[in-house]
C-alpha cells in the first residue's frame, strides 16, 4: 500500500508540474479586461491614503483585504506599480497550487482518485484569470470549508469548527449575501436543540449502521455547541477584517453614511434587477448552449426517477453514455457561442457525476452533504448577488466537481463488485472507457477554454514599462497601452502627485501607472461617467475634486466610440468649468471651478 501512495505521489507531482507549466505560460499573456486592474486599484488606492466605503463604493472592495498585502509588498519593493500584474498573477498561481496540492492531500489515500480531483480542480481558473479576487478567494474559501466540514463530521473538534468559521467568514467578506446562511443556520441549531424528544426519536430509529453514523456526524454541525465554535471562527475573522478596516482609514460613521451610496453605484444591481429577470437570462443561456434543447437533462432525470430498474448495469450505462452525450452537446455548444466559454466550465463534469451519485445504492452522503449541498447552496448565492448569471454557477461548481469525482469512483466500484467473474473484466474496460472520456471531456473543456483568445501571434511584443511590465501584447495593443502610457507621462509632468485626477477610461490600469489621487467612486466606470453618481460622491468627498481630467480617445472609432466621447465631454462641462488641452491621444483638462461645490 506505501509503495502504490508513492507511485501515486509521484505521478501527480509529474502531472501537477506539467499543469503548471501550462498555466505559467499565460501569466505574460495579457487580456483585454479591466476586471484584473480593478482588483489592484482598491488596495492601491487604500495604501495612498483612501478609505474603504467612504472612498471607494463598489460592492465587490471587502475582497481587497485578501489582495493588501500582494500589493503593499510589491509597491515596498520596487516604489511602483510598474511590473504589479505579473507579480499577483505569480502570488495567484502559487496560492492555486497549493491548494490544489491540499486537495490531493486530502484524499490521498484514493490514490489515482486523488490525482483527478486535484488535477481537475488545478485547471480551472476562474473566469480565466490568475489573478486574486473575491471570486477566486471564494472559491478558496469555500473548498477549505467543505474540507473542514467533511473532518467535523468525521470527528468534531474545536479546531475544525474554528478553521470552518474562519473559512465561511472569508466566503461571506467576498460575496456578504451569505451572511443570510449564518442567521438560518443559528436559527436551525436553536429548534433542533429544542426539539430533544425529535432528536432522540431520531437516532433509536432502524437503519444501516452506515448511513446511522453519517446521518449521525452531519448532525454534529447542527447543535447550540456546534454554532458556538464556529461562531468563534467568524469572530476571528470579523475582528481581523475590521482591524484591516480601521487601519485603513475606514470609520463606523462612514459606513453609516454611505452604505446606501455604495448599493445605488454598484453595478451589480442586486436590488433594482429582479431574482426573476436573472432567471430568465440563466435560462436563455442554457438554451442556446443545449442548441435550443434545454428539456434534455430534466428528461434524463424524469427517467431516471420513474425507471424502477435504473440500478440494473444495462440500464446504468445507457443512463451514463445518455449524459456523457449531453455534456458533448454542451460543450459544442460553449464552443458556438465563444464569449460564454468560462460560463459553464464545470457543467460537463457535474452533470455527470450527479448522475452517477443518483444511480449509486450506497451513496458517499458525507461528501454530498457536507461538500456538495454547501457549495450548490453557495453557487445559488453567487448566481443572486453577482452580475455574471451563470457564470457565478459554473465557478463555484468546481468545488463540487470535486466531490463529483468520487461520486463517479463510488458508482465505478459498485459495477465492478457486481459484475460476475466471467462479466468483470469486460465491465471494468467498458467504465475505464466511458470514465477516460468524460474526464477527456472536461479537461479539454479546461485546456480549450483556458486557451481561448489568450494565444499570441509572431508580432507578439514584450511590455518594458507599466502595471503589464514582463507582459507580452499583440503589435496593435502595445502600440494603444504605449500611446496611453505616453499621454499619462505628460500628465505627470504637469500635475503634482497630490493633486487629484479624473481618469475617463476604458483602461483602470491608468489610475495605477499615474499615481496621483482617485477622483472617482470606483474605476470600474468601464469610462463611462455617470453625473449623479459623481456628484453624491463630491459631495461626500469634497477633497475628491479633481484638479485635472484626462478623457483618452483611443476607443473613439465607430458611433459608438464617438458618442460614449461626446457623452462623457457633456457631462464634464455640466459638472466642471475647465480649461482644455488636446493631448495625442487624448484630452486633457484642467479644472477651474466645480459647479455643484456648496
Amino acid at each position: 500500500m506505501t509503495k502504490k501512495l508513492k507511485r501515486s505521489d509521484w505521478c501527480f507531482a509529474a502531472l501537477l508540474f506539467i499543469g503548471l507549466l501550462f498555466l505559467s505560460i499565460f501569466i505574460f499573456v495579457f487580456q483585454d479586461y479591466g476586471d484584473e486592474t480593478f482588483y489592484a486599484t482598491i488596495p492601491f488606492r487604500l495604501i495612498d491614503g483612501d478609505s474603504l466605503i467612504q472612498h471607494e463604493w463598489h460592492a465587490t472592495q471587502l475582497s481587497s483585504i485578501f489582495t493588501y498585502l500582494p500589493v503593499r509588498f510589491w509597491l515596498s519593493l520596487t516604489g511602483s506599480a510598474d511590473g504589479l500584474i505579473v507579480f499577483l498573477r505569480s502570488v495567484y498561481l502559487l496560492i492555486h497550487t497549493v491548494v490544489a496540492v491540499a486537495v490531493y492531500v486530502f484524499f490521498r489515500k484514493y490514490g489515482s482518485w486523488s490525482i483527478a480531483t486535484a488535477l481537475l480542480f488545478f485547471l480551472h481558473v476562474p473566469y480565466r484569470k490568475l489573478a486574486i479576487s473575491y471570486v477566486s478567494v471564494f472559491v478558496i474559501a469555500l473548498l477549505l470549508l467543505s474540507f473542514c466540514l467533511i473532518c467535523i463530521c468525521k470527528k468534531p473538534s474545536v479546531r475544525s469548527y474554528i478553521l470552518a468559521g474562519i473559512c465561511y467568514g472569508a466566503c461571506c467578506i467576498c460575496n456578504p449575501s451569505l451572511c443570510i446562511t449564518f442567521i438560518v443556520y443559528f436559527v436551525i441549531c436553536v429548534v433542533r436543540n429544542i426539539s430533544k424528544k425529535r432528536n432522540s426519536d431520531f437516532q433509536e430509529k432502524d437503519c444501516s449502521a452506515t448511513n446511522c453514523s453519517e446521518l449521525k456526524t452531519c448532525a454534529n454541525l447542527f447543535s447550540i455547541k456546534a454554532f458556538a465554535f464556529l461562531s468563534c471562527g467568524v469572530l476571528i475573522i470579523a475582528v481581523i477584517f475590521m482591524g484591516f478596516f480601521l487601519a485603513t482609514g475606514g470609520t463606523i460613521d462612514s459606513i453609516l453614511r454611505n452604505i446606501g451610496n455604495l448599493i445605488e453605484s454598484s453595478e451589480y444591481e442586486v436590488f433594482s434587477t429582479s431574482i426573476i429577470f436573472k432567471i430568465v437570462e440563466a435560462v436563455s443561456w442554457y438554451n442556446q448552449i443545449n442548441f435550443n434543447l434545454p428539456f434534455l437533462l430534466p428528461l434524463l432525470y424524469i427517467v431516471m426517477f420513474f425507471d424502477k430498474k435504473r440500478k440494473s448495469k444495462s440500464h446504468i450505462y445507457l443512463y451514463l453514455v445518455f449524459t456523457l452525450i449531453l455534456g458533448i452537446i454542451c460543450m459544442c455548444g460553449m464552443l458556438k457561442l465563444g464569449e460564454f466559454l468560462a460560463a459553464f466550465i464545470s457543467l460537463p463534469f457535474a452533470m455527470f457525476s450527479i448522475t452517477c451519485y443518483i444511480l449509486t445504492e450506497k451513496k458517499n452522503k458525507l461528501l454530498f452533504y457536507a461538500m456538495w449541498v454547501p457549495c450548490a447552496i453557495a453557487a445559488v448565492f453567487q448566481f443572486v448577488a453577482a452580475n455574471t448569471l451563470l457564470w457565478a454557477l459554473g465557478v463555484v461548481f468546481a468545488v463540487n466537481n470535486v466531490a463529483g469525482t468520487f461520486f463517479v469512483r463510488d458508482l465505478f466500484n459498485e459495477i465492478v463488485q457486481k459484475s460476475s467473474e466471467s462479466k468483470k473484466q469486460k465491465h471494468i474496460a467498458f467504465s475505464h472507457i466511458l470514465i477516460c472520456l468524460i474526464f477527456c471531456v472536461q479537461f479539454a473543456m479546461h485546456g480549450i477554454i483556458q486557451l481561448y483568445d489568450q494565444n499570441l501571434g509572431s508580432d507578439a511584443v514584450k511590455v518594458v514599462v507599466g502595471p503589464y511590465s514582463g507582459l507580452y501584447m499583440t503589435e496593435a495593443q502595445h502600440n494603444d497601452y504605449m500611446n496611453l502610457i505616453n499621454d499619462i507621462d505628460l500628465i505627470k509632468e504637469k500635475t503634482d502627485e497630490n493633486e487629484p485626477l479624473l481618469i475617463v477610461s476604458y483602461y483602470n490600469w491608468t489610475y495605477l501607472y499615474a499615481e496621483r489621487p482617485f477622483a472617482i467612486h470606483t474605476t470600474w466606470d468601464k469610462g463611462e461617467l455617470q453625473k449623479d453618481e459623481l456628484i453624491a460622491y463630491y459631495k461626500e468627498n469634497p477633497d475628491k475634486v479633481p484638479e485635472y481630467i484626462y478623457v483618452d480617445t483611443l476607443r473613439i472609432n465607430g458611433v459608438k466610440g464617438r458618442k460614449r466621447i461626446e457623452k462623457n465631454i457633456e457631462i464634464i462641462e455640466e459638472l466642471f468649468d475647465c480649461t482644455q488641452e488636446e493631448l495625442p491621444n487624448g484630452i486633457f483638462l484642467t479644472v477651474e471651478n466645480y459647479k455643484y461645490s456648496q
